[in-house]
Parts: C-alpha cells; sequence; structure tokens
C-alpha cells in the first residue's frame, strides 16, 4: 500500500501528451500560458502564485515539457534546492550554459566575460556603509571632522567603480541578449524558477533582483512558481519591517500573475481514492459477503462534501487520505467501519486540533458537538441529497459521541426527550432556512435507526484507531 504521494510520471517522449497522467484537468492553463509566452516573446516575468501544496511544481514540470514538444528552449531552476549557494550569479548562469550546445559556443564566452566584473567584490562599498549610517550632510561632516576613513580620492574612485558597473551590466544585458537570439529567433527562452517561496529570505529576494536588473532582456520570459503570501514574507523579514508593502515590492519585478484554479473535489477525491487503492478495501470479499456496499458510496460522497471547504489544500487533502487509509488497514473486513466519520474525525484533527482535544474530553454536550461540526460544511450544500449526506453523517456522529459522553445505553441517556415515541432533542440545521428543522433532524434519526437499529460505531474505538497512527503519519 503506498503512504505517500508521487509526482505522476512526466513522459519525455516528444510527440506525448505531458499531462497523460495529470488527474486534475490542467492541460487547459498549460496551453493558454505558451500562447501568452507565445504573443509577448520580447521577454517578461510570469508569476504561476498559488498557496504551497497546490501542485505548482508538478504543473510547472508538465507546462515545460508541453513547451520542449513545441519546440521552445527551456531551464528549470529549483531555487529552494540551490539557495545554498551565495552568490546567485552565478547559479542563473550556471543554468543558462546548458544552452550552449544548441549554439556557437563562442557567444556565451561573451556571457561570461561580461559577466566577470560584475561578480567580483567591487561596487558603492563605501557610499553604500555611509547610506545606511547617515544623510548627506552627516556624511560631508564626518569627512571634515576625520571620524571616518574617507578621501576626495577615494569617494571618486567608488564613483568610478559605481560608474564601470553599471556601464558593465549593460554590456552583459546586450551580449545576454545577443545569446539568446542564437538560440532561437523566433521563440523566447523559457526560464522557469521553482520553490522561490521557500528559500532563506536573502537569497530569494537575490533571485529577484538579479532577474530584474540583470536578466530581464528581450527573449527571455521566466516562469516564477510562487506562494506570494510566504514570498512577502521574506521580503518584510530582509528590509526588516512588517511595515513594507509587499505587494507592492513583488509588482516591481512581475509582470502578469496567473493562479491555478482550484481542482474539482470530485477529481482530486477520486484521484487519492484510486491512488492510495481505496477500493481494495471496499470491495473485499467479506464486505460484500455482509452487505457494506454502501460504505463504499457513503465515503466518496461525504469526501467529496467535505473537501469542498475552502482553503484546504491538496497536500492537505492528501495527508488525511493516508491517514484514513492506515486506519482502514487495521480495520477487519467483518464490521462496520463507518468510513465516512472516521475521515471526519481526521479531518477535525489535522485543521483544529484543540477541538479534536476537547472532543476527546467530553467538554461538548452532544447538541453543542452538532452545532460545531455544522459549521465545517461550506455554504455551497444547498441540494436535497447533498444536505441529506451531510445530516446522515451528524447523526451518525451525534449517536456515536452521545454513547461515549455517557458511556452507557442510548435509551439511559438524554439523547431523547421522549424514548417511547422516538422523539430526539438534537436539531440538525444544516442550511436549512425553514422552520422544519426539528422535525426533519427526527425523520432523518428516525431513518437512521431503521436502517442501522442500535448499532451506533464505536466512538472510541475510531479514537483509538486515529491515535495509534500518530507515529507513522509524517
Amino acid at each position: 500500500m503506498k503512504i505517500k504521494h508521487k509526482d505522476p510520471i512526466i513522459p519525455p517522449e516528444e510527440g506525448t501528451d505531458p499531462f497523460e497522467n495529470c488527474k486534475l484537468g490542467r492541460k487547459p492553463y498549460a496551453e493558454v500560458l505558451t500562447s501568452i509566452v507565445e504573443s509577448y516573446a520580447d521577454g517578461f516575468v510570469l508569476a504561476i502564485n498559488n498557496p504551497w501544496g497546490e501542485g505548482k511544481s508538478t504543473f510547472v514540470k508538465m507546462w515545460r515539457q508541453h513547451l520542449i514538444n513545441d519546440k521552445f528552449q527551456t531551464l528549470y531552476f529549483n531555487a529552494w534546492e540551490n539557495d545554498f549557494q551565495e552568490n546567485v550569479l552565478i547559479t542563473l548562469l550556471a543554468e543558462l550554459e546548458v544552452l550552449k550546445d544548441s549554439v556557437d559556443e563562442k557567444n556565451f564566452k561573451k556571457v561570461l566575460e561580461k559577466a566577470t566584473p560584475l561578480i567580483k567584490n567591487v561596487g558603492l562599498g563605501l557610499l553604500k556603509g555611509l547610506s545606511k549610517k547617515a544623510g548627506l550632510e552627516e556624511v560631508v561632516q564626518a569627512m571634515i571632522d576625520g571620524t571616518i576613513d574617507a578621501t576626495l580620492d577615494g569617494l571618486e574612485n567608488e564613483i568610478e567603480s559605481y560608474t564601470k558597473r553599471k556601464k558593465g551590466i549593460e554590456e552583459f544585458k546586450k551580449s545576454l541578449k545577443a545569446y539568446v537570439e542564437t538560440v532561437d529567433k523566433d521563440k523566447p527562452v523559457v526560464f522557469f524558477i521553482d520553490e522561490l517561496d521557500r528559500c532563506r529570505p536573502n537569497y530569494a529576494v537575490k533571485v529577484l533582483e538579479q532577474i530584474k536588473h540583470l536578466f530581464a532582456v528581450p527573449g527571455i520570459v521566466f516562469v516564477l512558481s510562487i506562494d506570494k503570501v510566504q514570498l512577502g514574507h521574506a521580503v518584510r523579514g530582509v528590509y526588516g519591517s512588517d511595515l513594507i508593502d509587499a505587494n507592492e515590492y513583488l509588482r516591481r519585478f512581475i509582470d502578469i500573475e496567473f493562479a491555478l484554479p482550484k481542482s474539482s473535489t470530485s477529481d482530486v477525491v477520486k484521484h487519492f481514492y484510486e491512488y492510495f487503492d481505496f477500493e481494495s478495501y471496499f470491495s473485499n470479499s467479506d464486505r460484500r459477503r455482509n452487505d457494506f456496499a454502501s460504505e463504499r458510496d457513503d465515503f466518496i460522497k461525504f469526501s467529496e462534501l467535505l473537501f469542498k471547504t475552502e482553503g484546504i489544500a491538496l497536500r492537505e487533502i492528501e495527508k488525511i487520505f493516508v491517514h484514513a487509509r492506515l486506519s482502514l488497514r487495521t480495520h477487519p473486513h467483518q464490521s462496520y467501519v463507518f468510513p465516512g466519520m472516521l475521515l471526519f474525525l481526521i479531518y477535525i484533527k489535522s485543521n483544529n486540533s484543540n477541538f479534536f482535544n476537547a472532543i476527546l474530553a467530553k467538554k461538548h454536550t452532544t447538541q453543542d458537538l452538532i452545532i460545531e461540526l455544522e459549521k465545517m460544511f461550506p455554504s455551497s450544500i444547498i441540494s436535497d441529497v447533498e444536505r441529506n449526506v451531510v445530516i446522515l453523517m451528524l447523526i451518525q456522529m451525534a449517536l456515536s459521541y452521545n454513547d461515549y459522553y455517557f458511556q452507557e445505553n442510548r435509551f439511559n441517556n438524554k439523547i431523547y426527550v421522549e424514548p417511547q415515541r422516538g422523539d430526539y432533542q438534537l436539531t440538525i440545521t444544516i442550511n436549512l432556512d425553514n422552520s422544519d428543522n426539528k422535525e426533519q433532524s427526527n425523520r432523518m434519526l428516525k431513518h437512521f435507526d431503521s436502517m442501522f437499529g442500535f448499532q451506533t460505531a464505536d466512538f472510541n474505538y475510531i479514537i483509538k484507531k486515529i491515535q495509534l497512527l500518530d507515529n507513522l503519519i509524517t
């Protein structure tokens, strides 16, 4: 059984669709972005901005192969794996060297020649130091007083060094432009920079600055795979102030921003259900023989509803599915598993550990628990089918938790108003705006009883199943 999700295989062969193993339907986005790259070949910076765990890196790698198949020259640089290197210019030049095999090598040597003065430790050392410490009047006064080691000759040398450096940058960019033109006159080189937001803050900012000041030439399109929020934190960290407008700062470097649309929940659930092989559990002959077939469909339907929740990342859904699959592996095939409730509790544990611990400590009454659980479902649940699936799950949770709460037979606890009539004092109101909430809740509770009798899930047993796996989850 797989317990870790691996990136899908990307076929490298020309003529093979690099998105053939993509389960999230993202090929159309690659085609749109390709048309943008083709339309604006003079060069720009494109940011693919999504939170961590949304599959940006996988998409970037598939799109890159899509471009290669379309005869584009591409480069891929994982910034996070290379942030041990202090000199960003060297690392970016090393990536560019890959292209020299497709052109006259002399052109790349010219780029290196023009880059050499920029790599040397020259520049505005004196002025830079002074600018951090004082304004112009204080600088002049410091020179008069002799309190700093600066002379007119030294200042002139620094100005001359600055002039040479500025000229050197211009010459470097000219040589880079000429080099790129020899690679392909019709199509730009597409330079992917991945995982930038995971780098050391200083390194991430240096990469951005080098792209803007040295590599922004016609013929190169940079694609940055980033989480803009996290990168903004890095910017504020480098400049030492939370008052810096990170969005405004990043706008100086990014020309076009694109966010991968959220994949359909049903596609995500289907992919992880198949990838982690839940089917082998639900299709077991013992389960079919004991008429547990409905649990499979209940599990899938409830998963789709639960993960409609805004803000939950693909990586988090994956983690919850792994945990659920490991739990099912230890569960006997001959008994009810209530997989939806198992998944729900794992979801709560993963996203709100304080609430999970409060459940364990019996800090909520059954009705209070239902009220809190209802808040976890998205307002998009509006159809009768979806609502009934959620209500059924809430009923399972209510009856099982109630037994756990009182540690005695249901008929002796406070879940009923009039046990002999089967009326309940629970009210489930999930997205209902009419006055029939109590009546509908009673109907659903009675329906649940008619389906399962008095057999509810052993809440304590399921909790133990989840807790026993803590040391297996990374």
